[in-house]
């Protein structure tokens, strides 16, 4: 088949093939368009609460990421979307995640006696890290939570409203390994049909896994070979 001068395929199943994959290049586009306008958009709706006390309050409106920083006492309710929730050095509070997060991300870090309530939404991650005090995580439901990622934290008590038979303890004072030198920070996922808390490695490349993950891959390449 010859190309006219314009580049135009004459076939006519090549050239409804070539404008399908072009609609849905420009789907594409738009889509990321729409997307670095949104992120663009949320940068600027950053919302930072710090050094209150014996405050409960409702936080609505067109939110970013919201920053909790000293924070004594309190407790907030998060009722829009955002695209993340970091609690820093916060002593007896209450963080209630009433809305969808773009990034699935809370993270809190140094905190002491903290309490994350998960009701409507999945989160992709959960980061505790350097907490002295217990953490308390409740989930509504189970399936909303995915992986809780800790590190040189004491404890941390996890609940789920509609699947109470699963709830389960971490934390170093739950957990055998305690940790020492790169093994001082664990994973928690669901691997078959029990929470299970893991050591996570560091990898050649800059990346974690645990010990079980690498004996699967190595099993799976020593099958194949």
């Amino acid at each position: 088949v010859t190309l006219p001068a314009t580049g135009r395929d004459t076939h006519p199943l090549r050239r409804e093939m070539g404008d399908k994959d072009s609609a849905q290049r420009e789907q594409q586009k738009a889509a990321a368009r729409t997307a670095f306008g949104l992120l663009g958009v949320a940068s600027s709706r950053n919302k930072s609460i710090s050094k209150v006390s014996h405050v409960k309050e409702e936080l609505s409106g067109e939110l970013a990421t919201v920053n909790f920083f000293d924070c004594v006492d309190s407790e907030f309710n998060v009722n829009s979307v955002c695209t993340r929730v970091n609690l820093d050095r916060c002593h007896d509070f209450t963080l209630n995640v009433n809305a969808k997060l773009l990034s699935g991300v809370v993270e809190v870090n140094k905190c002491d006696a903290a309490t994350v309530n998960v009701t409507t939404t999945k989160l992709g991650t959960l980061q505790i890290d350097d907490c002295e005090g217990p953490i308390r995580v409740t989930f509504q439901r189970m399936d909303y939570a995915n992986q809780i990622v800790w590190a040189r934290t004491a404890c941390i008590f996890v609940r789920f409203d509609d699947q109470p038979e699963h709830n389960f303890n971490t934390g170093l004072q739950h957990t055998e390994d305690s940790g020492e030198g790169e093994k001082d920070q664990f994973v928690v996922r669901l691997v078959e049909g029990r929470w299970l808390t893991e050591a996570l490695y560091r990898v050649a490349g800059g990346g974690f896994t645990t010990l079980r993950e690498h004996e699967e891959r190595e099993e799976r390449r020593r099958i194949r070979q």
